[in-house]
């Protein structure tokens, strides 16, 4: 065994390197993170070749005295603490005084900086952990840090860098982290001598949201706010249609340090349950006020992670913040626009390119006529085969139009069309559809310049926090499975699976949560084959298996079922009870009905009406007004859209009616 010894210093510090700087993006982290400590309202961050060469970071922050300069590059060397009762009260993004000294072990550094009360700053040169510098210089207040080579000294760590091109998208995401953060601050991000992001610093989460993911994210944000006794939640919420497929669009901040952590995770996610596609993650920047006592913040070597006191606490906080925001907002999603069109529609463009047109170049000149086809109307030609003129044209057009309203019921005329090939009685504007308002309309903004940020929310076609159907109006039912609705300024188009799959989830869940579940006996008592984890899971639930409409009874450490829940017309059975004792077993719900959450979905998808199933336009009425009732009408239970709105504005930009 060899002799046990103390390192030396220079090892000590490029071992600690290791934990401190993982690549370049850690170590912008760590710089910027010290120039906001500092107070800095302006930062730059300039970087070459993924940082592997060259990083700059320049602030207007408080900078460091002359005499603290050489202090300041010694391990854990700090001003933000100064005992270990200090850990309990931390708010400042830094604390170890491990970052200078780990970085300078490991790379070409150089500082300059400089307080607003001196006349000069303090230049000092550091390579690979050995002071060779150290004067005064001329300097603007702050402090610009510099790091060439990194990793030179350690080539063993340098060969496991990745290509620039990586490493540069590292650290685009956490300077875009930062921008999230600290709207506060004005970031400049330069690559390769290219500017790639700026912003105002005009603490404007929204304005941050435009420069980090564009004007779609941006107007697809609702703002949230939450207070209790010891945390504050505040921030920007995306809707349900600004999901994402992975976690990456989930941004939480704890007291101003970007953090990940999986109790706020989860209570999000769940929160948005029902609301997003299975596979989907939500997308939101959210700033947790806590009590520093109430969170450890020394628990992960980049500070990326902490530990709650009360992980409960927070996990209920943010699940019924969130909850709370959604709570009487409109998450209708508006068409896409953009879509392909049909085969048919691809394939008669196709065709007439290579087909003659029907008007030359050469008839058009030296006519004031047009020919047209010949429409036909009851079987006759409406227009003979003549050539019109277009006053004619329009004369005639406008006759037959009189004499096809003639024919027409009284309640068609009101109707305003035919629904379903047949004449319905006029759906009338009756009190249950006045729950919803749409006196909030306004029309939206098509670009949006960064002098608009700030007019980002007022884009919307309805105030979010009002109802919306007030005063629709069935026009009828295409492809057999979806229902236009118009109202006002917009027509809505809603998927009546979809739609009823909602009510019936809601139905199911109300009747569970009120415990008004209905059953049905058994003949004979069932008695179920347990393991004994099982067993002692159902005994510890035993109320919530009862409340969720199961009878369950026990006798000589052997469990019977004498009655099911009565789900959707149709009878559970021991395969259901089973699941749930699978899943509270291995998921740890404190909840049956949060357990069966995707089990109910699948029943509630199966039991709904189809697409393209005949349902008259009353029971059309009905559903449509069944949903509104709803606390959640927008989405299915699997996160599918019940409703999609087009707006006038919209159509009128796609008949170029307007610019």
């Amino acid at each position: 065994m060899n002799q046990i010894k103390l390192l030396d210093n220079n090892t000590i510090n490029k071992i600690a390197a290791g934990e401190v700087v993982e690549r370049p993006s850690s170590v912008i982290k760590e710089l910027v993170e010290n120039a906001i400590d500092a107070g800095a309202g302006n930062i730059t961050i300039e970087i070459k070749d993924g940082g592997t060469t060259f990083i700059r970071i320049t602030d207007d922050g408080s900078g460091i005295p002359a005499d603290q300069v050489k202090t300041a590059f010694l391990r854990h060397a700090t001003s933000k603490i100064s005992a270990v009762e200090d850990l309990e009260s931390v708010f400042s993004l830094g604390f170890r005084g491990e970052a200078l000294a780990s970085i300078a072990a490991v790379s070409k550094a150089e500082m300059v900086t400089k307080t607003r009360d001196s006349e000069l700053g303090t230049r000092i040169r550091i390579n690979g952990g050995i002071l060779e510098e150290i004067k005064p210089c001329g300097a603007a207040d702050g402090t610009t840090i510099t790091i060439e080579d990194i990793f030179y000294n350690v080539p063993a760590r340098r060969k496991f860098l990745k290509k620039p091109a990586t490493e540069s998208g590292y650290i685009s995401d956490i300077v875009n982290k930062f921008i999230l953060g600290h709207p506060e601050v004005a970031f400049k991000y330069i690559n390769n001598n290219t500017t790639i992001i700026q912003t105002s610093g005009n603490n404007d989460l929204k304005t941050a949201m435009f420069h980090v993911y564009g004007k779609d994210a941006a107007t697809k944000m609702l703002e949230l706010s939450s207070n209790d006794k010891e945390m504050k939640l505040k921030g920007l919420i995306g809707k349900p249609e600004l999901s994402r497929a992975n976690r990456t669009y989930e941004n939480l901040f704890i007291n101003g340090r970007y953090i990940k952590s999986d109790v706020v995770a989860n209570a999000a996610e769940e929160a948005y349950k029902t609301r997003l596609m299975i596979g989907k993650f939500p997308v939101y920047v959210m700033e947790l006020s806590i009590d520093p006592s109430l969170v450890d913040v020394n628990v992960h070597p980049a500070k990326l992670e902490v530990r709650f006191r009360d992980d409960d606490a927070v996990y209920n906080f943010v699940y019924n913040s969130i909850v709370k925001t959604f709570k009487d907002k409109i998450l209708i999603k508006t068409a896409d626009w953009e879509s392909k069109p049909s085969i048919e529609v691809k394939e008669f463009k196709e065709k007439n390119v290579t087909e003659e047109p029907l008007i030359t170049q050469k008839e058009s000149e030296s006519k004031s006529v047009i020919d047209i086809a010949e429409p036909y109307f009851d079987g006759k030609k409406v227009f003979d085969n003549q050539p019109k003129k277009s006053a004619d044209l329009r004369s005639e057009a406008l006759g037959y139009m009189n004499k096809l309203s003639s024919g027409l019921s009284e309640a068609e005329k009101l109707n305003g069309s035919i629904l379903l090939g047949k004449a319905d009685e006029p759906t009338g504007v009756k009190e249950e559809h006045r729950k919803y308002d749409t006196s909030g309309y306004t029309k939206k903004l098509d670009n949006v310049e960064l002098s608009e940020l700030n007019e980002i929310s007022e884009t919307k076609t309805y105030d979010e926090s009002k109802p919306f159907f007030d005063n629709y109006r069935i026009v009828g039912q295409i492809f057999g499975t979806y229902w236009i609705v118009e109202q006002n300024k917009s027509i809505f188009v809603i998927d009546q699976h979809a739609a009823h799959e909602r009510i019936l989830f809601e139905e199911f869940s109300d009747k569970f949560k009120n415990g008004t579940m209905v059953s049905q006996k058994l003949f004979d008592a069932e008695h179920l084959v347990l393991s004994e984890t099982e067993k002692n899971i159902l005994d510890e639930n035993k109320e919530l298996f009862e409340k969720f409409g199961f009878e369950l009874s026990e006798k000589d450490n052997e469990w019977y079922m004498s009655a099911v829940p009565y789900i959707f017309d149709k009878p559970a059975d021991s395969a259901f009870l089973t699941d749930m004792l699978d899943m509270i077993n291995t998921e740890k719900m404190a909840n049956v009905y949060d357990s069966k959450l995707l089990s109910i979905a699948t029943m509630a998808c199966k039991a709904a009406v189809k697409a393209r199933d005949y349902i008259s336009v009353s029971e059309a009425e009905e559903m449509i007004k069944r949903l509104l009732t709803l606390e959640n009408p927008f989405n299915c239970p699997h996160g599918r859209p019940t409703i999609i709105e087009m707006t006038e504005y919209e159509l009128e930009k796609k008949f170029k009616r307007i610019q």
